[in-house]
Parts: structure tokens; C-alpha cells; sequence
């Protein structure tokens, strides 16, 4: 038992040892059985190493056996020497018949494991960065890397899941920095910067990209910000951004987003997609309108290059049919005339004017300038939009009761207090 630990401890030992200087060893080749690459997984080297043992313990019983064979010839009738022979023979023979056996039973319970060979697993993303035979396996951006000279960078990555890389010469996304796009799996590209310390990886993930340039160039930080979850606060991004990518990661529930120069108020702009026909969007300036093939980046109320401080981030599932309703209220807590609105998907754009106001005693008159509450049933979110001598002005947060009414607009930003302001616009967004 003592003797079975041992070896036990001694193989596991062995089989580490191997995996952790991989790149420093040569191995010897063996029939039917690969030499752990650099890239090969812990288990591959066990298993090179359980080969490496069979074809040992064959040589050595072969090697008995011809010694055996050789003693007894020369033993000259000695029966001291043709007894020893004999069980070196014995001996030989014995320990041949149960590596055989081994084999045997092995390939019987399961065909695949003759010659104790495995497929090799190979990674579905990320990047290989390769130094002459050396190699390294990247899956996620890294802020300091280990293996800071390589001189070329292999995609596992097709294009539509990962864009391009950044390599910097500092730790921590720092120094001089080279963009590599992807060209494709299995392509090797030529990395001209050296030293490499850390990587970023702009993958198409259901998101934002936020660049501090116009058409997605970065000046005053060194690779873009994404964001895929509502923000109040850009931090240090806040009034920094010039251009975004809209990644959307399914082909079914696309991200939208409404842009606040405030707290979730302010100027604004929104996008939002028409369709499922694509799954990237550029906005290479945020002070332009923009119509996209399949998505809309809408600007009529003021937002800018340099004014982006949060993002109303919401989902929309294009192959559903929303039940939501808002309707608006021409009196405090949800009282009096309405004025109700189903969005069947998608957001829905309005202008009050637009819509009729039929109570007053001096005829029909628009709804601009009289909603004073509104009430929200099923999961929409309403961005309502004023105009004031400033501009206009937008606002997306609402405190609602248990019956979802938001029973005042007056002291709000779209409506102060004792002011001639009143909602005049309004977005509605259905979303998951």
C-alpha cells in the first residue's frame, strides 16, 4: 500500500511537472500517441505521460526478457544460473502479458481510449499571441499580460463575435497602443508593437462602444467604454463622448438607448432598431441625426457631441407583440380627460399638438400644453420632452404609485413650478 502511494504521489508529481514547464521541454515521440504542444491542456501531458510509462515498462520487460535469455545461454549447466535465467524470463513474460491485458481491457471499455488518445479540445474564442513556437490562449480583455513579446496574434474568434484587439505597451490599457482588426479564424496577424502588457477586446456584445471622437476615434482615453445596463452617472466619461457602436449579440432582442446631457434629463437623443436585418450600428457623430438601414438614431431634441452624461438603456424583442398602455391625464392624479396610446413594439414617437383635446368650452383644441399626470400599465418606459427658451428639454425618470400613475407632472423638469413649460413630445418604448 505504502509502495502504491508512492508511485501514485511520484506520477502525479511527473504530470505536473510537465504541464508547468511545457514550453521548455522537448518530448520523445511516441507511435499513436501526440506530444503535448503549447497549447495542450493539463490532462493531454497525464496522458502523454501514461503513454510514456506503457512504452517504458515494454522496453524494460523486452530488455529482461533478452537478458534472461542471454544468461541462461552462458550459464554453462550452472543451475544457480539457469534458475535466475528463468525467472527473469518468467518475470519478462509475466509483466508483458499484463501490459497486453491492461490494453486490452481498456480499449474494450471503451474504443476510444486505445493508445490513450484524446481529441484535442480547441478553444471557440479568443486569441492565440504567438512568439516563434510559443504560444498563449487570451479568452478576455487583460490588464497585464505575462507574455508581453509576441510578434503575431491568431483570431479564434470569427468577425461577427470579435471586432479587434488593443494591444498596449503598458500594464493596465496604457502607452502606445495598435488596433488589430480581426481578418479572420486561423489567420495570423504581424504585431509591430513591442512590448505587449495588456489587451482589450472589443467583442459584438449587446451593447454600447462610446468613443471620445467623432467617427470612433479616442483621444483622451485609450480604448472606448462599453455599456450595456442604464447608467445615471458616466463618471469620467461624462460630457466625453463624440461617436458610439450599438453591438446587438441576438438577432431577435436588439438594445436601444435614450442619451441624457443630465441625469436622466436634459438635451436627448434615441436609438432604436426597425429591424432584425442587422446586428451593428455605427453613430459616428451624436449631433447628427441618423438613419441606418435597419435602426434610426433620432436627434430632434438637442443632443450633442460632448454632452453625454447618462443612457436609458432598454431591450426590445422584435418578434413580440406588447400589451402595454400609457394614457395621459389632463388633471393631477390621473383625473379627467385621456388621452391613451398602445405601442404594439418598438418605440413610438408623438407630438401633442398632433392630438385632439375635445373638452374645452371653446371648441377642439390640441393636447399640447395639458397633460398634467399620466399612468403606465404593462412594461413601458416614457420619455416626455418640453420645450423651453433653453431648448428642449427631456426627461426619463418617474416615480409611479402602486397603480403605476406618476399623479404630477408640475415641479418636474419638463414642467417646473410656476412656469409657462409643459410636456409638448413624447417617446414610448416597449421593452423586455
Amino acid at each position: 500500500m505504502f509502495k502504491k502511494r508512492n508511485f501514485f504521489t511520484i506520477f502525479l508529481l511527473l504530470s505536473i511537472a510537465l504541464f508547468s514547464f511545457a514550453q521548455e521541454i522537448k518530448y520523445p515521440t511516441l507511435p499513436g500517441a501526440p506530444s503535448p504542444s503549447p497549447r495542450a491542456t493539463f490532462s493531454e501531458y497525464v496522458i502523454y505521460l501514461i503513454n510514456l510509462f506503457f512504452a517504458i515498462a515494454g522496453i524494460t520487460a523486452l530488455g529482461v526478457l533478452i537478458w534472461g535469455a542471454v544468461q541462461w545461454l552462458t550459464s554453462l549447466g550452472s543451475p544457480q544460473a539457469i534458475a535466475a535465467a528463468k525467472n527473469k524470463i518468467s518475470g519478462a513474460f509475466l509483466g508483458l502479458i499484463l501490459l497486453i491485458f491492461s490494453y486490452i481491457i481498456l480499449t474494450t471499455i471503451n474504443p476510444k481510449l486505445a493508445f490513450f488518445r484524446v481529441k484535442e479540445i480547441q478553444p471557440t474564442e479568443g486569441v492565440y499571441l504567438i512568439r516563434g513556437e510559443e504560444s498563449v490562449f487570451i479568452s478576455e480583455s487583460k490588464g497585464k499580460l505575462e507574455f508581453n513579446n509576441p510578434t503575431e496574434i491568431e483570431f479564434v474568434s470569427p468577425p461577427n463575435e470579435l471586432l479587434e484587439v488593443y494591444l498596449f505597451e503598458k500594464e493596465n490599457f496604457q502607452g502606445t497602443k495598435e488596433i488589430i482588426k480581426n481578418p479572420g479564424p486561423g489567420i495570423a496577424t504581424s504585431v509591430s508593437l513591442s512590448p505587449v502588457n495588456s489587451i482589450y477586446f472589443i467583442k459584438e456584445k449587446g451593447g454600447f462602444y462610446l468613443y471620445d471622437e467623432p467617427n470612433f476615434q479616442l483621444t483622451k482615453f485609450s480604448h472606448p467604454l462599453f455599456v450595456n445596463f442604464t447608467r445615471r452617472d458616466l463618471e469620467e466619461w461624462g460630457e466625453k463622448t463624440d461617436s458610439i457602436r450599438v453591438l446587438d449579440a441576438s438577432t431577435t432582442v436588439h438594445k436601444g438607448a435614450v442619451f441624457f446631457s443630465g441625469n436622466f434629463e436634459g438635451k436627448c437623443g434615441i436609438f432604436y432598431t426597425t429591424s432584425s436585418a442587422c446586428a451593428f450600428h455605427e453613430l459616428p457623430d451624436l449631433s447628427t441625426t441618423t438613419v441606418i438601414g435597419c435602426g434610426v438614431y433620432d436627434n430632434e431634441f438637442g443632443m450633442s457631441t460632448d454632452t453625454l452624461n447618462s443612457l436609458l438603456v432598454f431591450s426590445i424583442d422584435i418578434t413580440k407583440s406588447y400589451s402595454g398602455k400609457v394614457t395621459f391625464y389632463e388633471k393631477i392624479n390621473c383625473q379627467g380627460n385621456q388621452l391613451s396610446f398602445t405601442p404594439s413594439s418598438g418605440v413610438m414617437k408623438g407630438k401633442f399638438k398632433d392630438y385632439l383635446y375635445a373638452s374645452t368650452p371653446y371648441g377642439t383644441t390640441s393636447w399640447e400644453g395639458k397633460v398634467e399626470s399620466f399612468k403606465i400599465e404593462g412594461d413601458l418606459k416614457v420619455v416626455l420632452i418640453a420645450s423651453s427658451t433653453e431648448g428642449w428639454i427631456c426627461q426619463g425618470a418617474w416615480k409611479k404609485n402602486i397603480q403605476g400613475c406618476v399623479s404630477k407632472l408640475e415641479g418636474t423638469k419638463v414642467y417646473p413650478a410656476e412656469s409657462e413649460i409643459r410636456p409638448t413630445a413624447f417617446y414610448l418604448i416597449t421593452t423586455d
